[in-house]
């Protein structure tokens, strides 16, 4: 393997198509562990597309120090997944949050900097008022509430549910708002 590194480093220090490293690095997986049966064109396609992205990403070195630490883990060329050579070359797949999650965000930052209890011990949306030290204060305004979020919110006792919730119940909040804004999302 090394040898086939080296003597492909004028290809990858020449600033070559992501593509043909993509390939020349599947290659040298296919020449090291053979199989009786070959890949179809559009899987082969498809492989090679996501491989050129992880070149693009990583940059050719990492992508091809990636594949030969793919090759050295695994047992058979099934092992050397698209998974296995993003993780190898340091790239990790990191899901987008759901959006009931999303939800919760902002519903902890509204309460977070927005509901303040006015003089009667009503709790209220109210400005944010920052300083940055100076006599100039950084108002931000209370953001629009969209409608399945007032919803949940409502449906666990409001603001001042939210504001009085002791700490170690707070996971426990986390959990109901996301069962009800997904009842009311669908």
């Amino acid at each position: 393997m090394n040898t086939l590194v080296s003597a492909n480093a004028a290809l990858i220090h020449a600033n070559a198509e992501p593509e043909k490293i993509a390939a020349l690095g599947w290659q040298a997986v296919r020449e090291l562990f053979p199989v009786r049966e070959a890949e179809s064109d559009l899987a082969l396609k498809l492989r090679l597309e996501m491989l050129s992205d992880i070149v693009r990403e990583a940059g050719a070195e990492r992508f091809m120090a990636a594949i030969k630490l793919a090759v050295t883990q695994s047992r058979n060329r099934h092992d050397v997944s698209i998974f296995r050579i993003r993780e190898c070359a340091g790239l990790r797949y990191v899901p987008e949050p759901a959006p009931a999650y999303k939800a919760w965000q902002f519903v902890t930052q509204v309460k977070d900097r927005h509901v303040r209890r006015d003089p009667e011990g009503f709790y209220r949306l109210e400005p944010w008022y920052t300083s940055n030290g100076t006599d100039v204060a950084t108002v931000t305004e209370v953001p629009a509430i969209p409608e399945p979020i007032k919803r949940a919110v409502q449906a666990l006792g409001g603001w001042a549910a939210l504001a009085t919730c002791p700490a170690e119940f707070w996971h426990q909040r986390m959990k109901d708002f996301i069962s009800v804004y997904n009842e009311s999302e669908q």
